[in-house]
């Protein structure tokens, strides 16, 4: 299953649960698409269908995803977890994907709570230094040390 499948069944599982922990890991998954793909998931073509259905469920979901965002820093505090860590990473990247294909009219987490969740990970990966997967676009500068 591709990780835009795995995301898109997240975000549906979250409108029927309500529970923005299910729509973080769709988060997550669109970041694994991301970082899987040679060219940017944005605008790759082999991927549009699934990169739609994607930005149609998170559109439905937006409060959730706001939610969800909002807690990305909290999986990368996890002392010495390099996985949640990464899962973090993954997430913000997803996060930042959907915001780039346009999914919302307006943002659903603030530039300034979004801001926070960038310095919060910003320490961590300064003290850490994870590795950045080869798929991730160089825009996407939460992934290395400020």
């Amino acid at each position: 299953m591709s990780h835009l499948v795995a995301a898109r069944q997240h975000l549906e599982a979250a409108a029927l649960q309500n529970w923005s922990d299910t729509a973080r890991q769709a988060l997550t998954c669109v970041g694994r698409a991301e970082a899987a793909l040679a060219s940017s998931l944005v605008a790759e073509p082999s991927v549009a269908a699934e990169r739609e259905a994607v930005r149609t469920a998170a559109a439905a979901v937006g409060e959730l995803v706001r939610q969800a965002a909002l807690t990305i820093d909290s999986l990368a505090l996890e002392p010495d977890d390099d996985d949640a860590l990464q899962e973090a990473l993954l997430a913000r990247t997803g996060y930042q994907d959907l915001l780039d294909m346009g999914t919302w009219p307006q943002p659903p987490l603030p530039a300034f709570d979004l801001a926070e969740v960038d310095r919060e990970l910003a320490v961590v990966v300064a003290r850490r230094r994870p590795p950045v997967p080869a798929g991730i676009p160089a825009g996407h500068t939460w992934w290395q040390a400020p």
